[in-house]
């Protein structure tokens, strides 16, 4: 997200108002908002997430940027609403993914950035290399069931430790 921005080394994100302030956007804030909302009219819900993600002023520090440099941001913008690619996964990181992918148009010439690239997790090979849980019912149905349930090694049970002196 700060790729070729002038950031500086003690941006705090975790504090918005401040993080503004340093990346100079205070007063324009509240127009990004609106351009995102303007993009996005059918996703409110989703751009208000954006917005209030962490991220957030690290994009409105890009989009002053493509200001400055009198690029059309509106334009670019206009590209979330044809690659809805951000809409795909849990729900609760929604605001994270419309941030990248908002970071990822704006870097893009209008209309012509490629759908973001974003990693694809086999929730099936996740659940294979897992600790912590224990088969599928089609993984049961193809081999023996194993000798011990599907538990981690730490939370394993074993004999009760012997503590003290016997009566």
């Amino acid at each position: 997200l700060t790729d070729g921005l002038d950031i500086p080394k003690d941006l705090d994100l975790n504090n918005r108002e401040k993080a503004l302030r340093q990346l100079a956007i205070t007063g324009d804030n509240a127009r990004y908002v609106r351009m995102l909302k303007e993009a996005l009219p059918d996703h409110a819900r989703e751009a208000d997430l954006a917005v209030t993600a962490k991220q957030w002023p690290l994009v409105a520090a890009r989009m002053a940027k493509m200001e400055s440099e009198k690029k059309p941001v509106a334009e670019h913008l206009a590209g979330l609403a044809t690659d809805t690619s951000w809409m795909q996964g849990p729900s609760p990181q929604i605001g994270s993914r419309l941030v990248q992918a908002t970071n990822h148009v704006l870097r893009h010439a209008p209309g012509e950035a490629p759908p973001a690239a974003r990693p694809r997790v086999s929730t099936a090979a996740a659940r294979s290399q897992s600790a912590t849980v224990g088969p599928t019912k089609g993984q049961a149905a193809k081999g023996a069931a194993p000798a011990e349930a599907g538990v981690a090694a730490h939370r394993q049970t074993g004999p009760a430790v012997k503590q003290g002196k016997a009566r």
